[in-house]
C-alpha cells in the first residue's frame, strides 16, 4: 500500500486559513481520500469553522506526556498539538491536511521531509478579518508581530506552494482543492 501525503497549511493571521480549509473539507467531502486533521488547543471550546478541539492545559500535558501528538508548539500563550492519528492515516494510504504553525515548520519538516507546504498569502489591505485570532492574542490582523514572518525561509521557497488569497475565497479555495488532490500547479519561482 502506498503511503499518503501530508499537506502543512500555514500563513499569517487574518489571510482566510479557516475559510479555505472549510471550503476544500466541503468540495472534496468523501470524493478524495484526504483526511483534515484536528489541532488540539488549550482554548475554550467556540463555535465556527475551525477544526479543532479543545483540551485544558492539564489534558494536553497528559496526551503529550503519553506521546499522543505527532507535533505539538506554543504560540501566544496557547498550546496546539497534532495527533498521532495523523501517522496512521497516512500509513493507510490517506492524504492528510494539517493547520500547522509557521513557526514550527522547521521542526514539522524534520519530521516529515517529503511533506508539501501550502503557504497562504494576501497583501495586507486584503487580508481577511479574523475576530478568532484578535480573541486569542489582544492584537489586530496584520500586526507587525504577524508582518516579521511573512515570507518563508529562501532555503525552502522551492518546496512551498503559495496560494494567494486577496479576492472571493473560490479562486484560493480551487487552487488549495487542486494541490491536495494532485493536480499540476506552479511552485514557487
Amino acid at each position: 500500500m502506498t503511503e499518503g501525503r501530508l499537506f502543512y497549511v500555514v500563513g499569517v493571521a487574518g489571510v482566510g486559513k479557516d475559510g479555505l480549509l472549510d471550503y476544500a473539507r466541503r468540495q472534496l467531502s468523501d470524493s478524495h481520500p484526504i483526511m483534515f486533521a484536528h489541532r488540539y488547543i488549550t482554548r475554550p471550546a467556540a463555535s465556527g469553522s475551525e477544526n479543532e478541539i479543545s483540551l485544558s492545559e492539564g489534558e494536553f500535558a497528559l496526551r503529550k506526556r503519553h506521546g499522543l501528538f505527532v507535533m505539538d508548539w506554543e504560540s501566544r500563550g496557547l498550546r496546539y498539538g497534532i495527533g498521532n492519528e495523523v501517522n496512521y492515516w497516512l500509513a493507510m494510504g490517506l492524504s492528510v491536511v494539517v493547520k500547522g504553525s509557521r513557526a514550527y515548520l522547521g521542526e514539522a519538516l524534520r519530521v516529515y521531509p517529503d511533506m508539501t507546504v501550502i503557504w497562504l498569502v494576501a497583501a495586507p489591505e486584503s487580508a481577511l478579518p479574523s475576530s478568532r485570532r484578535s480573541r486569542d492574542s489582544g492584537h489586530e490582523p496584520g500586526s507587525s508581530s504577524d508582518r516579521e514572518r511573512v515570507f518563508p525561509p529562501r532555503d525552502l521557497e522551492r518546496r512551498i506552494v503559495h496560494i494567494s488569497n486577496n479576492q472571493s475565497l473560490t479562486p484560493a479555495g480551487e487552487k488549495l482543492v487542486s494541490v491536495l488532490v494532485g493536480e499540476p500547479v506552479a511552485l514557487a519561482q
